[in-house]
C-alpha cells in the first residue's frame, strides 16, 4: 500500500500523550499511531453507514451532497 505524507494540527496534549506512548514503547513512531487510528475511525463510520439500508441511505446522499455527515443523516432517518 502506498503512503502519503499528511500535515495535521492537533492539541499539545494529544501530541504530549501519543510521544509517550512511543517513548514506553507501546507504538513505534507517530505515524504508525495515527494510522491506527485513522483506520479504527474508518471501521466505526464505515459500520455506520453499512448500517443504513441502501434504499435510504442513496436518496439522502443525493438530498445532501454538501452537506452529508452522520447528525445529517440521522436527522433524516429519524424523519422517515
Amino acid at each position: 500500500m502506498s503512503k502519503q505524507i499528511v500535515t495535521i494540527n492537533i492539541p499539545d496534549s494529544y501530541l504530549e500523550a501519543i510521544d509517550t506512548l512511543i517513548k514506553f514503547k507501546y507504538y513505534n513512531n507517530r505515524s504508525q499511531i495515527v494510522s491506527i487510528a485513522i483506520e479504527e475511525f474508518l471501521q466505526k463510520e464505515d459500520k455506520f453507514f453499512m448500517a443504513i439500508q441502501p434504499q435510504i441511505f442513496f436518496p439522502l446522499l443525493e438530498n445532501n451532497k454538501n452537506s452529508l455527515d452522520k447528525k445529517t443523516v440521522k436527522k433524516n432517518l429519524k424523519q422517515e
